[in-house]
């Protein structure tokens, strides 16, 4: 016991040091030039060619734009840094992900000029409108935690009743452990669709539990903690989805592994794993090369761009392909947006959702533009306001997580479907810092 109290304090003073240089303007600076710099590298090296969709097709004027681009986002990354709170963390994940590929794809992979353009444009304004406008909080009382911790046991009997009947309704008690081979699961699950409401509560269900088992680790209620999981296993033993398993992991991953100055390494620990993808190439893998940098990053910015170009010559469909659909707008286009793109572009019927910067060429055209950061920001500072005073180790896996969703799919679909709007009400009733008030009512 007294070893492993050593290796935490170890470890604790390693990340403390480390977070602390590198929030320095210099090392920052080098951090998110070298990550760019590899990725640029491993896209023309192992992406371009080797993967299908994706070519070597450089273009000088792109290339040095790109790069320009990156310099100016380091003094926002910076600033992120000191921020220090949910939204920050997600801002920097998105640019990770997201703005600096789209600068790789437009310098070697055809990306357009025009398009380059527009996503520096949205850029600013989404970096602007983060770092410009106020980050709101409020104080809890310790007495109201006495409620929240209620409110919390009522929520876990609620899930786990819904949990059993489905795992009892829908797949006659079976667990299934392989999340290898889960299609024949899937498959079963779309041919027997779950009724509307039940599908409805299904997908809060999912999100509910990952945050309720990462509160029960935080509050040392362990056989409470094993019992979710079982319900996870079982929640997982129906549907087949992976993610079902994955985020909990990373939620407790997160949880185990961040400590308070390590929004700072966020880059570098890009750069060790765009190290390690190189060697696992030399080794005869290329797991995260194809999972990590093609699909959560260059195939991000190759179907943003797809998006931008289908929509100039196309009709700009308002939201009526989502949200405003469910008002009784009807779309111009008789099948989802993804597999309008998918078909034109992909030459194949498939999924290509995308979000942030497919959102404002499909949502608005150009005026989006200006929207759409606008939309981002305000529900970022609704994260930022529910989760004041939150521990950050409990929410860096639940930002993270968003902050690929939002990336992968449109804005509304992440509020409602992937649960967003369910994480802030629940955030409400989260343990965080706390207040007691004097006889006088005056806090102390």
């Amino acid at each position: 016991m007294i070893h492993f109290k050593n290796i935490v304090f170890k470890y604790n003073s390693f990340i403390s040091i480390c977070g602390m240089h590198f929030e320095s303007y210099a090392l920052n600076c080098f951090a998110v030039l070298l990550y760019k710099g590899l990725l640029d590298v491993i896209y023309c090296i192992y992406i371009a060619g080797s993967h299908t969709f994706f070519s070597l097709d450089i273009s000088i004027i792109n290339t040095v734009n790109g790069w320009l681009a990156v310099f100016i986002m380091i003094p926002f990354i910076n600033l992120y840094y000191k921020q220090k709170t949910c939204s920050a963390i997600i801002m920097i994940a998105i640019n990770m992900i997201y703005f600096i590929p789209i600068t790789t794809y437009c310098g070697y992979g055809g990306g357009s000029s025009s398009f380059l353009f527009f996503a520096f444009i949205y850029w600013v304004i989404l970096s602007i409108l983060q770092i410009k406008l106020p980050i709101i909080g409020y104080k809890t009382r310790v007495d109201y935690i006495k409620v929240s911790n209620k409110i919390i046991y009522v929520l876990i009997i609620l899930v786990s009743l819904f949990s059993l009947y489905i795992w009892w309704k829908y797949s006659g008690f079976r667990i299934h452990l392989d999340i290898l081979n889960v299609y024949g699961i899937r498959s079963e699950a779309a041919d027997n669709p779950l009724p509307l409401i039940l599908s409805y509560t299904w997908h809060i269900v999912t999100i509910l539990v990952p945050i309720l088992i990462i509160l029960m680790l935080h509050n040392k209620k362990y056989l409470t903690l094993i019992w979710l999981l079982f319900i996870m296993v079982i929640n997982f033993s129906y549907a087949g989805n992976k993610s079902i398993i994955l985020f909990p992991i990373i939620l407790i991953g997160g949880y185990a592994f961040y400590r308070g100055n390590m929004i700072s390494l966020i880059f570098p620990i890009g750069i060790v794993i765009e190290i390690l993808a190189v060697i696992e190439e030399k080794l005869g893998s290329i797991f995260i090369i194809s999972y990590l940098f093609r699909r959560q990053s260059m195939v991000l910015a190759q179907l943003s761009e797809q998006y931008y170009r289908f929509f100039l010559e196309n009709p700009t469909d308002i939201f009526r392909n989502s949200i405003m659909g469910k008002f009784g707008f009807d779309s111009v286009y008789n099948n989802t947006l993804a597999r309008v793109i998918g078909e034109n572009y992909q030459n194949q019927t498939v999924n290509c959702n995308n979000g942030l910067l497919a959102d404002v060429w499909s949502g608005l055209g150009v005026i989006g533009i200006i929207v759409m950061p606008i939309i981002v920001i305000l529900c970022l500072r609704l994260l930022d306001f529910v989760s004041y005073k939150i521990d950050l180790r409990m929410m860096v896996g639940l930002v993270l997580y968003y902050a690929i969703m939002f990336t992968n799919t449109t804005w509304s679909t992440v509020l409602l479907t992937h649960g967003f709007i369910v994480l802030c009400l629940m955030l409400i009733i989260f343990p965080r810092k706390t207040y007691k008030l004097d006889g006088t009512g005056v806090t102390v």
